[in-house]
């Protein structure tokens, strides 16, 4: 038995002619959750004693009043960098929302994706 050769086009190369096929549409989404969910567990754990200082303090202002725990609240007690962080932490917090967001609608699109083509 012999074997047929194919011939390759001059100039062609063995590479190009068995060149990988490009990727699906959709193939690269499990890495993108695999970072976001990432992203938001190290914004999680980064920001809950935080969240939990920001929490307590604001129940603290509702229930007892109070000009230090304002100070604390505002991060006014600790200057100028208190109050930088207290705004980064609000920026960490909404961008903790929306990962976490993404990381709920995401399947809920690819299911609904998925059903639109099938039928």
């Amino acid at each position: 038995m012999s074997r047929a050769i194919a011939k390759l086009p001059a100039g062609d190369s063995v590479e190009r002619a068995v060149a990988p096929r490009p990727a699906p549409a959709g193939a690269y989404l499990p890495r993108t959750v695999a970072k976001l969910r990432r992203v938001h567990l190290y914004l999680g754990v980064v920001l809950s004693p935080f969240i939990l200082l920001i929490a307590f303090t604001g129940i603290g202002i509702n229930h007892f009043g109070g000009g230090l725990l304002k100070k604390l609240h505002s991060g006014k007690s600790f200057g100028a960098w208190g109050r930088m962080t207290v705004d980064l932490v609000a920026l960490g917090l909404t961008a903790l929302v929306i990962t976490g967001f993404a990381l709920w609608l995401g399947p809920k699109l690819i299911t609904a994706r998925r059903r639109r083509k099938r039928g």
